[in-house]
């Protein structure tokens, strides 16, 4: 999510101005985790006559069981049809209803989840205008959160079969770290047992291209 501001576009559109010519979609959905739907949804929205490439953001969260089983996509992929034309259509109310559901109380202990206006464009940016978070407290809800699930081995391979799959239709898969801080590292690693050269040298063994993000 990027508050919108003069310097350009976001998204889809700013990644289009580098890479002409293409169909882009952008999967980073809230929390998300690997799992059979989210990537069988993912790959049928590759073109069968254009560049089919994959780039997977190997984020730590995405291999516990609670983001594999409870994220954005699922809940939206899953919710009635009503609500699925809400969000893009009736943004304004969505957002002034959303502070009324059962999490209303979780938003009022923890301000940095709660909801914020935003705006869906067509080519799949969400725009969100979000107020200064408090990063250390992000930190420790992320300690918490990975301590109660920490990595799986198991979606790794779970992952690992799908880029092979992937491979064997030709489709190009490119895999990454996303970028976070050194707290954050720390959290990943110690409370979340994530082990980044285990993913690196699976992925690249399934025939993914590991790319080093500083």
């Amino acid at each position: 999510r990027r508050r919108a501001d003069a310097a350009g576009p976001r998204g889809p559109s700013a990644m289009r101005e580098a890479l002409p010519g293409l169909r882009l979609a952008n999967y980073g959905w809230s929390s998300l985790g690997w799992g059979a739907e989210v990537l069988a949804s993912a790959k049928a929205t590759l073109d069968p006559s254009g560049a089919r490439v994959v780039v997977i953001g190997a984020s730590p969260i995405a291999f516990t069981q609670r983001s594999a089983t409870q994220n954005a996509f699922l809940d939206t992929a899953r919710s009635a049809w009503l609500d699925r034309w809400a969000v893009p259509k009736a943004p304004a109310a969505t957002n002034f209803f959303s502070v009324y559901g059962p999490n209303q109380w979780l938003r009022s202990l923890n301000p940095e989840l709660g909801s914020v206006p935003f705006r869906i464009h067509e080519d799949g940016w969400y725009e969100a205008t979000t107020k200064p978070l408090n990063g250390a407290r992000i930190v420790r809800m992320y300690a918490d959160r990975l301590r109660a699930s920490p990595f799986d081995p198991e979606l790794l391979t779970l992952l690992c079969d799908e880029v092979r799959t992937m491979r064997a239709q030709g489709i190009t898969v490119f895999a990454f770290r996303p970028p976070s801080s050194p707290q954050m590292r720390t959290v990943e690693q110690r409370e979340g047992a994530y082990q980044e050269h285990l993913v690196k040298e699976q992925l690249g063994s399934a025939g993914a291209v590991y790319v080093e993000v500083p």
